[in-house]
């Protein structure tokens, strides 16, 4: 019979001491993290929900990943392959040699798929992830019956006014009318990124990459207050998980990356390129809508799970803030194995994300540093993808980090001035009724206490940080150190 691990006996003593509300919150984090018949991520659900209505991949089990890489055999493999072979007949030699060159270059092929195929594992992985690692610190977290508000004493912060500002109406009017506004949202996602690329397309100008940054800002703030309207059942953080995995969040970001995706590939890269070669003045009707469906259909279903992967790591981020913001976490615990206070699993968790996006881009740089002349690399529109990427950094790691970092340092500090007044009425209470050797062990007792807590490490340090930034902004660097060597930028 199998014994109970320290941290399962640890969460069944919790679960036993709390109220019923409580062990509720328990009970659907619960929900989240064990393996069911529906799968976590909604990406995941999408594609297996495909996979029942075919019977070649049902053979398979039904299985997510299985399924995801049949569809890339299919797509990037069979159906590439069999472009590729027929383009002479269709294009002829000249086109055909530099769709094969310029635009679906087996080493590009060879790329997308296997960041597809790294994306569909990782939003699995890290969706589970997450779920388990609150699932590890609820014992440190409040499951409050109603919202707390900021306390008067509160300082007014940039923080505040935006939450208020920004946050507080579009919420409001969501919780009134969720179905219309959520249609709304979807409509402007849809259409603002082809009307705002259409009009400014950035390989015209470097500073359309700061207006393109706005858009989806923009975009963003308007999905995340529609999106957050949990059941009343989900209470505290588990409101971010239900959000994450069950809100039509995840739709609206995939619909609004699809967009950006699709007004670029017509308006920025591949088809204004072909049209400046005169692809489609040299080619038929129907040959020429077959390129264009070539060209949207292998993107399309690439940025599906790149928008996924953004989504997963950016609402982990969201629910670091969250934590501390609306001060679920109420306490660290001391006696951690790891001295991180207990909340090693989220640390880590977070960790993880930068490695990810250093791997894609990585994977997506790689491949056209290998093919592509340094010149082309200098288009505005790689500029935007680095930029892209280290913001997403930037939100996903960095601002996380410095959130528990210092939220740690203070739970520490609040402690150390606690248990001071507290040491000094214990004994000025027993200090009549005890001798001298019971108060020196008192005084070592307390001095131990203070020790444990400024051993609790404040997660995580200057190297720490330097060694993740590094490793996630390789890519980046490497690109603007190549443009800078080869061609003076």
């Amino acid at each position: 019979m199998r014994t109970k691990s320290g941290r399962e006996q640890n969460l069944s003593d919790a679960l036993s001491d709390t109220s019923p509300s409580m062990k509720e919150q328990y009970r659907i984090m619960d929900d989240f993290v064990k393996p069911s018949v529906e799968p976590l991520s909604p990406i995941e659900r999408f594609t297996t929900r495909i996979q029942t209505g075919l019977p070649l991949i049902r053979r398979l089990g039904g299985r997510y990943l299985e399924g995801v890489l049949f569809s890339v055999l299919v797509l990037y493999g069979v159906n590439y392959g069999f472009f590729l072979w027929r383009s002479p007949w269709m294009y002829g030699e000249e086109i055909a040699s530099k769709l094969l060159f310029l635009f679906f270059n087996p080493i590009f092929l060879l790329a997308d798929s296997l960041i597809v195929l790294f994306c569909a594992w990782f939003v699995r992985y890290y969706s589970r992830e997450y779920a388990k690692a609150l699932r590890d610190i609820r014992h440190l977290i409040d499951f409050p019956e109603h919202e707390r508000d900021l306390a008067p004493t509160d300082r007014i912060t940039l923080a505040r006014v935006l939450l208020s500002v920004l946050w507080n109406p579009l919420y409001s009017l969501s919780r009134r009318y969720r179905r219309a506004s959520t249609i709304v949202v979807a409509v402007i996602v849809v259409f603002v990124p082809l009307c705002v690329v259409s009009r400014f397309p950035v390989s015209e100008a470097y500073q359309n990459v700061g207006l393109y940054l706005l858009m989806f800002t923009i975009g963003s703030w308007m999905i995340a207050p529609v999106t957050w309207n949990a059941p009343v059942e989900y209470i505290g953080i588990n409101r971010n998980l239900w959000t994450t995995f069950k809100s039509h969040q995840t739709f609206l970001a995939t619909i609004f990356t699809l967009s950006i995706a699709a007004a670029e590939l017509t308006w920025v890269t591949y088809l204004p390129t072909m049209e400046r070669l005169e692809f489609f003045q040299k080619t038929h009707f129907l040959p020429g809508i077959a390129l264009r469906l070539e060209v949207y259909l292998g993107y399309v279903f690439l940025f599906a799970f790149l928008a996924s992967l953004a989504h997963v790591i950016c609402s982990v981020a969201v629910g670091v803030f969250f934590l501390w913001h609306r001060r679920y976490v109420i306490w660290l615990d001391p006696l951690d194995e790891f001295g991180s206070g207990g909340l090693r699993p989220l640390c880590m968790l977070v960790e993880k994300s930068t490695y990810a996006i250093a791997l894609v881009v990585g994977i997506m740089f790689g491949s056209r540093f290998a093919v592509y002349p340094i010149q082309e690399l200098r288009n505005p529109y790689y500029v935007q993808i680095t930029t892209g990427a280290t913001f997403l950094i930037l939100f996903s790691y960095v601002l996380p980090i410095l959130v528990l970092h210092f939220q740690v340092q203070r739970f520490k500090l609040d402690w150390t001035r606690k248990l001071g007044p507290h040491k000094v009425a214990i004994l000025r209470e027993k200090l009549t009724t005890i001798d001298t050797t019971t108060v020196e062990l008192l005084g070592s007792n307390w001095a131990a206490g203070y020790a444990r807590i400024q051993d609790i490490s404040d997660w995580p340090n200057v190297s720490v940080i330097v060694r993740v930034l590094l490793a996630s902004l390789t890519p980046v660097i490497s690109y603007f150190a190549r443009l800078y060597l080869h061609l003076g930028v």
